[in-house]
């Protein structure tokens, strides 16, 4: 068991499952008293830096402008929208202060001033493309994220372990050790 093992020996922890629910998140997070932990549940750095920028052009651009995401993986992912493109959608709002609206379909009336669309595409063997879109009167603004590989996943995750095992005990954030806040 994991849980055991941490506490046993103090081994740093680092964790990028997805569906936790909050007791088993909290479990998770509480292990910080006796190692250094890190969730994430992704590890790219590019999107690490996309996170970083879309806040950044969060606090410019809204409320002037809407806000669409989508997000394209392989045919047999299971859960939709995925986890990343959650992670986007709070760059975007972090203060949880704008509406997600999941797809559109048929007569759904004007769209309200504070919400973000969110779009979830499946087909192939995509590893992961996601794209936020900003729309304003008379110009419109993307950022995409495209992962051809798995790979850089693991890239990040080692990168990560690297910085996580020589911290103290605690609960740590992927953008602060990121970018050293």
């Amino acid at each position: 068991q994991v849980e055991a093992y941490v506490r046993r020996t103090g081994t740093a922890l680092l964790s990028g499952t997805t569906g936790y629910s909050d007791e088993q998140m909290n479990r998770l997070l509480a292990l910080g008293t006796y190692a250094p932990v890190l969730h994430s549940g992704n590890y790219s750095i590019g999107i690490a830096v996309f996170q970083r920028v879309l806040h950044q052009i969060s606090t410019t651009l809204l409320p002037a402008f809407d806000v669409e995401i989508t997000e394209t993986h392989h045919n047999q992912k299971i859960g939709a929208p995925s986890g990343t493109a959650l992670m986007l959608r709070n760059a975007v709002d972090p203060k949880g202060e704008m509406t997600t609206v999941y797809g559109r379909q048929g007569a759904v009336g004007k769209r309200g001033a504070k919400e973000i669309g969110m779009h979830s595409l499946r087909g192939g063997t995509v590893a992961g493309v996601h794209t936020v879109s900003f729309f304003g009167t008379d110009e419109e603004f993307q950022i995409t994220h495209r992962a051809t590989s798995r790979q850089i996943f693991v890239n990040g995750a080692l990168h990560m372990a690297r910085i996580l095992k020589d911290k103290p005990n605690g609960v740590y954030n992927l953008q602060d050790l990121l970018f050293q806040k």
